[in-house]
């Protein structure tokens, strides 16, 4: 009995860590790239909720409606527009214009700040529009209000209330999350590598699927902050350098077309002159490195 009792606990214990958790991620996803499809068939898999769903859409057709990127506010249009925000996502359909979601992705949850930003129906949220908790465990839930300029305040819950693996288009996500808005739609998040929208239900009856690549996370990130800029560029005796503060003490290399570095050191301040008078006219390349982030900058000595 003894035996049979211990075995009990450790099938509770290894259920209970397959639950996926929706963790704050310092990326904040961005430089994940997707292809937008319209699913275009049954829907009535994405009807299950519990523990260890297969959300099943083999052989469903889907149509290719677009684009779905997450980006740094700083590489949009509207960005400086919106301050508190650190993520955008970015969506395109058809031939309609790029439609822009500003969010703040902060240690304790994810809100949007505006939507539709660079459509014809923009709604900016005087109270924000509470996306996720972090972390969001099987389960939990919370109640929230969120207010457009142009309208009274409206009530909603999200729950937790789903996970488990979504097969589609040839691929298979596992530890994917459904979280339900009461009265609203539902959203499909995955948990791993990062968070990501993979399912957004947009009505009633229309559901789309963002196919992401995850190859091209951080990138945009690491531009964002670090935000390293030289100037002047060609120059002739002196190479200005700045970045933001998190980048101090950033390590940079000078090197030269084949590779060969010509000059090295550390930035100790958001603005530092490097002496480039003694270096061969040419185009260089200065790379800069904190911890397992790296940018670099093409310039050109005269």
């Amino acid at each position: 009995m003894k035996h049979l009792y211990l075995f009990a606990l450790l099938l509770a214990s290894t259920s209970a860590y397959a639950q996926p958790t929706i963790e704050y991620d310092e990326s904040h996803s961005i430089g994940i790239t997707g292809v937008l499809f319209l699913i275009n068939g049954s829907t009535t898999a994405l009807q299950q909720t519990g523990p260890d769903v297969v959300w099943d859409f083999s052989g469903i057709p889907l149509l290719s409606a677009g684009s779905f990127d997450i980006m740094a506010p700083a590489n949009t249009p509207e960005g400086a527009n919106y301050p508190d925000a650190n993520t955008c996502f970015r969506q395109q359909s058809g031939f309609s214009p790029f439609d822009y979601t500003y969010v703040a992705d902060l240690p304790a949850n994810l809100h949007s700040l505006a939507t539709g930003i660079g459509t014809n129906d923009p709604t900016d949220w005087v109270v924000a529009d509470k996306l996720l908790d972090y972390p969001f465990n099987y389960l939990d839930s919370f109640e929230s209000t969120r207010q457009s300029s142009t309208d009274v305040p409206q009530n909603f819950t999200r729950t937790y209330d789903a996970y488990g693996t979504l097969i589609i288009n040839g691929n298979t996500y596992t530890d994917v999350v459904r979280i339900s808005k009461t009265p609203g739609y539902a959203l499909w998040f995955t948990s791993s590598p990062t968070w990501f929208p993979i399912i957004v239900q947009v009505n009633e009856f229309t559901f789309t699927y963002n196919e992401p690549d995850f190859s091209g996370i951080n990138v945009e990130s690491i531009e964002a902050n670090l935000n390293l800029s030289v100037y002047p560029n060609p120059t002739s005796q002196l190479l200005n350098v700045t970045v933001s503060a998190e980048a101090i003490g950033s390590s940079y290399i000078i090197t030269d077309v084949q590779g060969k570095q010509v000059s090295a050191g550390v930035l100790s301040g958001i603005s530092t002159s490097l002496d480039v008078a003694h270096i061969a006219a040419g185009s260089y390349t200065l790379a800069l490195t904190k911890g397992a982030q790296r940018i670099s900058r093409g310039w050109v000595k005269k």
